[in-house]
């Protein structure tokens, strides 16, 4: 049997939690279950190859998340932080102006310390889109940062810039609906 290599590989299988020599900036748009979805998979397959996990959540809805990520073995790999108003309703940014503007904060600051080999913005790219963040400084950022650090942005729509500067951009779109009995 011929073994496949893929130069671009997101997990090496030289060694367990061998250093990448690029880090992926990967987007998960559309429907935001399904791109939450594909990040949550990432992070356990990240996870599963000892790499240390940042998940910083740009909303305030109740996510099952929180308690999988405070759960063994997630709470010693897995960073989560919860912050701000997401979406792209701006009547709720404007009570909250300052939630997505931490978060941001945060992430940078994850970016920056070098301890996660992965990082997920969920929700940020709707913020972008929004305008709640400045989109020039992200991508900006996110075009710096370390070089074996994966960042995996979702949410509805992203703004062109981060698309064209994204290794990777997949978008989710809802092909079936689930019944709701009652």
């Amino acid at each position: 049997m011929q073994k496949v290599s893929f130069p671009c590989s997101l997990w090496p299988d030289d060694n367990r939690g061998a250093r990448m020599k690029k880090g992926l900036l990967m987007l998960y748009t559309g429907c935001q279950t399904g791109a939450a979805a594909m990040a949550l998979g990432q992070v356990f397959r990240a996870v599963g190859r000892g790499f240390r996990t940042c998940f910083i959540r740009f909303g305030e809805n109740p996510s099952a998340f929180e308690r999988v990520f405070h759960s063994d073995p997630y709470r010693t790999m897995v960073e989560f932080h919860q912050f701000g108003k997401k979406s792209l309703d701006r009547e709720a940014v404007k009570t909250n102006p300052a939630g997505p503007t931490q978060a941001w904060e945060l992430a940078r600051k994850a970016i920056g310390s070098g301890k996660f080999r992965m990082l997920v913005l969920e929700g940020m790219t709707d913020l972008l889109k929004s305008n709640s963040l400045d989109e020039g400084s992200v991508e900006d950022f996110l075009s710096a940062r370390p070089p074996d650090l994966h960042v995996i942005a979702t949410g509805l729509e992203a703004p062109e810039s981060l698309i064209e500067a994204a290794d990777l951009v997949t978008e989710v779109l809802e092909t079936a609906r689930r019944r709701v009995n009652g």
